[in-house]
């Protein structure tokens, strides 16, 4: 969208000189006041949709905000113009105290409407270099369009904001989790080398016998046999026994092939709060007919409340062909986090 003058004049001469027939080109401040002149009506017509798209109660809220009220320093005005501090972590509760502040002022997106992003960002950085007695000499409706851009502009990087900063904190325990793998494996290096010694020990114990007697090991078992199973058994018992050494062998297991999902769990497990309250405040969309993963969250919401380990893992209203109800997919795959399909 063309929202300079200079541009509009651009326009226009472009128009002149493709038509075919030959017109005399007007001066250049002919074409300025004409393209200001447009402007402004334009502008002007966009203000006012702006404003009629309120409510009576939101232009007042709205008016409101270039005063001061008592027990304050500034005006929500002045406030919101200053730059939030650093999204991390730490500072996450006074981050959701100015997100929460700044949505409870009104949907500007709404009110902006159908108005083009460009002419938006133009009125809100005119907004932003404007003092609040600045503004109080701009005549209505274009002040509160001015206010009401501005406000949208806030509220878009407030949002933006908290995205990176759960996807920096995502990305950190993706990370501190793969650390963790790498030092399992390490550890796990000394336990698969006492296995295979246990098994080496169970093979030589178990060769030969039922050999000289075939089925012997489904009928009675000769002295051999006994005396095999006998000394394999004492391998597994000097090993640790039974439960143990199966103990070991389903760790072992569990990170096969480099997987270090499971150990996810435990590193978020101290932001469960924290990840609850940014779910409830943001909106999230599908990129694609795939809603597995906002069924997923919609669920785990649900059930927010539950402190039991373990949920139902079917939606609860959306039924197949069969009537049965739908199983939901949380399978987190290693090529989704690796492009980072599951991260806001």
């Amino acid at each position: 969208m063309k929202a300079h003058t200079a541009d509009l004049v651009n326009v226009a001469l472009e128009e002149l000189v493709r038509q075919e027939e030959r017109l005399e080109l007007p001066a250049f401040s002919t074409l300025d006041r004409m393209a200001s002149r447009i402007r402004t009506e334009v502008e002007a017509a966009q203000c006012e949709a702006i404003v009629a798209r309120m409510s009576d109660a939101a232009r007042e809220r709205v008016a409101g905000m270039l005063e001061v009220v008592e027990g304050e320093y500034q005006s929500l005005f002045a406030w919101i113009k200053q730059p939030a501090r650093r999204a991390t972590w730490s500072r996450f509760r006074a981050h959701a105290e100015r997100m929460e502040r700044v949505d409870g002022l009104g949907d500007a997106v709404f009110w902006v409407g159908k108005t083009p992003p460009a002419k938006v960002a133009a009125l809100a950085e005119q907004a932003r270099v404007l003092s609040v007695g600045e503004m109080k000499d701009i005549a209505e409706p274009r002040r509160t369009a001015l206010t009401v851009c501005l406000l949208a502009q806030v509220q878009a990087a407030v949002r933006d904001e908290t995205v990176v900063m759960l996807s920096k904190r995502l990305s950190r325990h993706l990370k501190r989790a793969q650390e963790e793998l790498l030092e399992i494996e390490k550890r796990q290096k000394e336990t698969t080398e006492q296995l295979l010694a246990t098994f080496r020990d169970v093979l030589t114990a178990l060769r030969g016998s039922g050999e000289a007697a075939p089925g012997g090991w489904e009928g009675e078992a000769s002295l051999d046999d006994l005396l095999a199973l006998k000394n394999a058994r004492s391998a597994i018992e000097t090993a640790g026994g039974f439960d143990a050494q199966l103990a070991e062998l389903e760790a072992l297991d569990a990170y096969r092939g480099s997987n270090y999902t499971a150990l996810v769990e435990r590193f978020f497990k101290p932001d469960r709060p924290t990840m609850f309250k940014t779910a409830r405040r943001l909106s999230f969309t599908a990129t694609s007919t795939d809603r597995s993963v906002l069924d997923a969250l919609d669920h785990v919401l649900a059930h927010q409340h539950l402190t039991r380990p373990l949920v139902a893992d079917r939606h609860p209203t959306r039924t197949d062909e069969n009537g049965e109800l739908v199983r939901l997919d949380f399978v987190v795959r290693a090529e989704d986090v690796a492009e980072d399909r599951l991260l806001p």
